[in-house]
């Protein structure tokens, strides 16, 4: 996967040297526009439309789940979202 395809539908973001900053942005606009607390929210407790919104910001950023997930994209999306969250503060 080229870097184009990571930063796909993210405006003017590209490259590897962005992703963190992209997960900021994606963290930032759940926030404003879909009212996702990534530090605080449990993921099974988000209404159903939360969890489109993150959908979308999950295939926007180009996210994959593992092969053995026991999950779903979204699911493991927030988790990835929540660690970075948890990271920076």
């Amino acid at each position: 996967m080229n870097t184009t395809e990571k930063t796909q539908g993210l405006p003017g973001r590209t490259g590897i040297a962005d992703m963190t900053t992209q997960k900021d942005i994606i963290i930032e606009q759940l926030s404003l526009k879909h009212g996702i607390d990534v530090k605080a929210d449990d993921f099974h407790a988000l209404r159903s439309e939360q969890v489109e919104g993150l959908l979308h910001w999950a295939k926007a950023y180009g996210h994959r789940e593992p092969k053995n997930a026991n999950g779903s994209k979204v699911r493991y999306f927030f988790a990835m979202l929540q660690r970075h969250a948890n990271k920076a503060s």
